[in-house]
């Protein structure tokens, strides 16, 4: 195992974990004859009879903190909580003589370590040999020709499974024509693909999961306020824009243009206000406490139940059902609103390692416009033949398009305004630039510069005087800078000569 192990890993390809049934492991076999470099063990021998028996590989980068195993003598199964990728994954050995009792109380065991361990969060990954041929996964039906525990058993997984979410992600044979071999997942946006292929330590074919993501080298999300070496970073509603204009008057644009070539500049410029901006702008304070809404709630319903103790010493009994029934509906409202901000913390999350994930959950959100399903016809009468509705939409669509062949047509007349004559060189001063930059929403996006908008509004006398410097520059030289800064720069100075040509007609 652990040269096959080996030769993947040198062919680009790594196993989080590494699942392996039937072991046939005693307890005087110790994990060290077990080695696998890079990787944990954990496992649960079958201690009653021969066989059986179930194994776990984990990457040593995963700690586990929890780890339960179950043994009856017929089935064996463990589970490890994985805390830092927030994973529990469980490894199953059903034997085809197992009774509905035995396997009852595996799936019952697996089920505590769900509830006790894993919060709403936590990724679920069950799998192993389960010796369940009979189960329709397209239909998720139990066929007949199994016998009656065979039977029970599987309706039993089918009822597990549909008790915590779980999905069955395996649909080829892992043994001659039946799916034995199974892996239950509870998000399978997780896993990409599932293959099989023949071995030879074992008749059951070994079955690879493609996951997308590798759980050994999780990043917490971070959010971008947190980056202290932008301008998001800055909380520029609090900022003294008096002391940074007094600051950016200091600066000396044309010694900056001249300590580079002109095709720094820019970036330079961006540099320098960067610094300005980190001494003297407060930083972002990051979201503290709870949402407005459960606010809210928690203070309607701790006045409730003050309403409700006084309603109890009256005696009250319709009063008291009353806020009975107000105080339920308000944990109602609460245990919703946890709810989804478990499910967006969760995407939040995963943005980084699974970004599938969390643009799904925000699509999730988004309103989906329903077909049209009745219109009026020209005799004002409700039509729903979809034939009809097409006929109407046409009708309605070709009215409004003019006929190019018809004599009737005429060419638009109207003012043609003055245009500016390409051969004439603009004469752009910071003052048109300044007045560009006045007409920038305060909300705008910044560019790629990242340069806030609310700084250039605030700060635009002083920060019009280096773009009024680049412009001149670039009419000049005829050299326009590459970098990213210089889109935004050239922005506004487009925008100034439109003005220029409203105000003048030049």
């Amino acid at each position: 195992m652990a040269s096959h192990v080996e030769e993947k890993r040198q062919s680009g390809r790594l196993f989080p974990f590494i699942a392996i049934t039937e072991t046939w492991l005693k307890s005087y076999y110790s994990d060290a004859q077990l080695p696998i470099p890079g990787y944990s063990v954990t496992r649960c021998d079958r201690s009653k009879r021969n066989g059986g028996g179930v194994l776990l590989y984990s990457l040593s980068s995963l700690p586990v903190s929890v780890t339960e195993s179950y043994d009856d003598g017929i089935c064996q199964g463990l589970c490890n909580i994985y805390p830092s990728a927030k994973l529990l994954v469980a490894v199953i050995y059903r034997p085809p003589d197992a009774s509905l009792s035995s396997f009852s109380k595996l799936l019952d065991q697996v089920g505590h370590a769900i509830e006790t361990h894993a919060d709403n969060d936590y990724d679920l990954f069950i799998t192993g040999d389960f010796n369940l041929p009979h189960i329709d996964w397209e239909t998720l039906e139990v066929r007949s020709g199994g016998t009656s525990e065979s039977n029970l058993s599987a309706q039993r997984l089918l009822n597990f499974m549909s008790t915590y979410l779980l999905s069955q992600m395996v649909n080829v044979p892992t043994r001659g024509n039946n799916i034995l071999d199974m892996v239950l997942c509870n998000n399978n946006r997780l896993v990409l693909d599932v293959m099989t292929e023949p071995t030879d330590l074992s008749d059951h074919d070994m079955v690879n999961v493609l996951l997308s993501f590798d759980p050994g080298v999780l990043e917490d999300a971070q959010a971008s306020y947190l980056d202290a070496s932008n301008f998001r970073s800055l909380d520029f509603n609090r900022a003294d824009f008096s002391e940074l204009n007094k600051v950016f008057s200091g600066i000396d644009g044309k010694e900056l243009r001249d300590s580079g070539t002109f095709e720094e500049f820019p970036a330079k410029f961006i540099k320098k206000l960067q610094t300005v901006c980190l001494k003297n702008v407060p930083k972002k304070r990051p979201p503290s406490g709870k949402p407005k809404l459960y606010n809210s709630l928690r203070r309607r319903k701790s006045k409730l139940k003050i309403h409700l103790s006084a309603a109890t010493c009256a005696g009250d009994a319709v009063r008291i059902k009353h806020l009975e029934d107000e105080i339920g509906l308000v944990s109602y409202k609460e245990a919703i609103i946890h709810h989804l901000e478990q499910g967006e913390q969760r995407a939040v999350e995963r943005i980084k390692f699974n970004p599938k994930y969390f643009f799904s959950y925000a699509k999730s959100f988004s309103k989906v416009k329903h077909t049209i399903s009745t219109l009026l016809n020209d005799n004002e009468e409700l039509v729903t033949d979809r034939k009809e509705l097409a006929n109407i939409l046409q009708k309605q669509f070709s009215s409004v398009y003019s006929d190019l062949n018809c004599p009737d047509t005429s060419a638009p007349t109207f003012t043609v305004p003055p245009i500016l004559n390409d051969e004439t060189e603009p004469v752009l001063t910071p003052d048109l630039i300044e007045e560009a930059i006045s007409e920038i929403r305060l909300d705008s996006a910044p560019g790629p510069d990242g340069i806030p908008a609310i700084l250039l509004k605030r700060c635009a006398a002083n920060l019009s005087i280096p773009v009024h410097l680049l412009w001149s520059e670039s009419m000049s030289s005829g050299i326009v800078p590459t970098s990213t800064s210089w889109v935004t720069f050239l922005r506004f100075s487009r925008r100034a000569v439109d003005v220029r040509r409203a105000t003048t007609g030049r």
